[in-house]
């Protein structure tokens, strides 16, 4: 599907009409059209997955852009990110188990974003390829023990809750 289309962000108003909510793997589509599609239909959340496009490569997240991409994500007030597939992003294999080597790829997200439009997201069973789901979950603990920004009830509930318009 290809989001810039205009049938395609016509018929994005049925989940609109029926408050339902569009979530998008992170390569979905230009940032443009994400930005057409918030401000056509602004009383849809969109969730944009897997940390919005970012990623770990050789230490370095990657791509370039990807922190004007998500300062743009982010003067759209019905769009969040989920912090997801943290170990396939880490570009290690097995995946680090020190919460230090992601925080300042999560601390971008939630800076960026704020504490209220970011989430958490296993990406599990996939994310057992890079380890165990009990360490990704003490990663972000220990992150979170940390950020004081963000509250882990938000992290792992309240902010999801809002984003998938289950309050």
């Amino acid at each position: 599907m290809d989001i810039s289309d205009g049938k395609v962000v016509e018929l994005l108003g049925e989940l609109a009409k029926r408050n339902l909510v569009l979530e998008l793997r992170e390569n979905s589509g230009p940032i443009e059209a994400i930005e057409t599609i918030s401000r056509k239909y602004p009383n849809m959340n969109i969730i944009i997955d897997h940390m919005a496009g970012g990623k770990i490569q050789n230490d370095l997240i990657v791509p370039e852009n990807w922190s004007e991409r998500l300062e743009k994500l982010a003067a759209l007030p019905n769009v969040y990110v989920k912090i997801s597939m943290l170990y396939a992003l880490s570009g290690k294999s097995p995946a680090p188990t020190d919460y230090r080597f992601y925080r300042p790829f999560i601390d971008q997200v939630v800076d960026v974003m704020g504490p209220t439009r970011v989430f958490f997201g296993s990406n599990w069973t996939l994310s057992e390829m890079g380890g165990s789901y009990k360490n990704l979950i003490q990663v972000c603990d220990q992150y979170l023990g940390e950020k004081e920004a963000i509250m882990p009830q938000q992290f792992y509930t309240d902010n999801g809750i809002k984003a998938y318009g289950l309050e």
